[in-house]
Order: structure tokens, then C-alpha cells, then sequence
């Protein structure tokens, strides 16, 4: 049988827990002033990686919009890249969004002269990254359409070859002019249909990456030159 427990020992063991209790109770609470600073700290860390990245992205687009300033031909010649999703749909109220699996916000428009233009903006920028613009001219109209280009880009700075064997699946003559952060590619498909031009204006590391998917490889000849490869009617997917 346990003996009685004085009212000494009560007092002092009732102390005892007071001053661990209170110790306890300290701990806990530097420990969570601990880690509110630290949480503090993470966030305000993030914070300013938000900010150096949005200011990266900001002198990018400052960038891309003073290199493409007055590159565009009519009737997109108000357009650079850079430019904020609003200011494009004010430059561009004719535009309808148009399904797309690859990243960003894609746009197309059907111009007055019978062409296709396609926008693309950046998921992370919200800035335009890319502008395509689709058009069919007869086989005759390639001269004349090259001589524009140079009259207005001057002499192309590449010229390549991009057989079926690509992203594309079809075998393609392009001509690049490489400028200041942005390069212009011309993209030839002849088809037995006609011919189709593809004008695409991007960063100069955009237009490099479509060369690269579709095998391109510099064009080593005249003989070479005079000779634009021609797709067939399965390539194009039409019976």
C-alpha cells in the first residue's frame, strides 16, 4: 500500500511542472517563430525570383519588339513581336483563337488578300512570340515572290533543303534572313496542287529549333538550288 503523499511534495512536484510546462511552452514557441522566419524568408526569396523574371522577361520582349519593329510585310506592318496580347487583339480585332496542343494561346485570321496569318503567344511571356503567315501562289509566282523578299530583307542568309524525312513530313525549300534577336523564314511546299509559302517571323533561336526538326540542311549547289523538291499527293494527305 502506497503511503500518503505530503503536501510539500505536492507543492514541489506541482512546481517542478510549472517551470517544465513553461520551458516547453518557450521551445514551442521559438521554434514557431523559427519557422515563420524561415517561411518569411522562402517566400520573399520567391518573390524575387518572380521579379528577376519578370523583368528578364520584360527586356526580352523590349528586345524582340524593337528588333521586329517594320519587319513585317502588309498588311501585319503595325505588328513586332513583343507586343502584350491586348495590344495585338486592338492591332488585330479580326482574330479568333484557334485550338492548338502546342504550349501558349495560339490566334488566326483570315487576311483580305486570301492569306492565313497565325499568332502565337508565349505561355509565360503573354507577349507575342511568333507570327506565321500561310498563302498559295501558282508555280509561277515564286520568282516574283523571292525577288519581293530579297527586295525587302535583302539576300537571304541561309537557303536549305528540308527533306519528307522531318516534323514537317514533307520536303520543303526554306530561305532564312538571320537579324538582330529574330530571323524570318520563307518555307516553299510544292504540291501538285500549287505552292504554298509559309512567311514565319520568330526569335532567331525559334526559327534555328524549325530548321533543326526538320532535318534542314544548307543547299551545296546551283544545280541544287534550281531543282525545288516537289511533294507528293500522300505526303500532303490528299488521295
Amino acid at each position: 500500500m502506497l503511503g500518503r503523499v505530503s503536501r510539500p511534495t505536492l507543492i514541489a512536484g506541482f512546481v517542478v511542472l510549472v517551470v517544465l510546462g513553461g520551458g516547453l511552452f518557450a521551445w514551442d514557441a521559438y521554434t514557431t517563430a523559427q519557422e515563420e522566419k524561415a517561411a518569411a524568408r522562402r517566400e520573399s526569396r520567391r518573390e524575387q525570383r518572380e521579379r528577376e523574371r519578370e523583368e528578364e522577361l520584360e527586356a526580352l520582349a523590349e528586345g524582340l519588339r524593337e528588333a521586329s519593329t517594320g519587319q513585317f510585310p502588309p498588311p501585319l506592318d503595325a505588328l513586332a513581336l513583343g507586343i502584350t496580347e491586348g495590344e495585338l487583339r486592338t492591332l488585330r480585332p479580326n482574330i479568333q483563337e484557334k485550338d492548338e496542343e502546342r504550349p501558349g494561346t495560339w490566334y488566326e485570321e483570315q487576311l483580305a488578300n486570301g492569306a492565313q496569318a497565325i499568332y502565337a503567344i508565349g505561355e509565360e511571356s503573354g507577349r507575342l512570340g511568333q507570327v506565321q503567315v500561310l498563302s498559295m501562289v501558282p508555280p509561277e509566282g515564286i520568282p516574283p515572290h523571292l525577288t519581293a523578299l530579297v527586295e525587302r530583307y535583302g539576300s537571304p542568309t541561309g537557303a536549305w533543303d528540308c527533306p519528307a524525312q522531318s516534323a514537317a513530313g514533307v520536303p520543303t525549300r526554306r530561305f532564312t534572313w538571320r537579324m538582330d534577336r529574330i530571323a524570318i523564314q520563307d518555307i516553299i511546299l510544292v504540291h501538285p496542287g500549287g505552292v504554298s509559302i509559309t512567311l514565319y517571323i520568330a526569335p532567331a533561336d525559334v526559327i534555328g529549333q524549325s530548321l533543326q526538326l526538320s532535318r534542314c540542311r544548307p543547299v551545296s549547289s546551283r544545280e541544287e538550288m534550281a531543282n525545288l523538291p516537289i511533294a507528293t499527293q500522300e505526303q500532303i494527305g490528299e488521295p
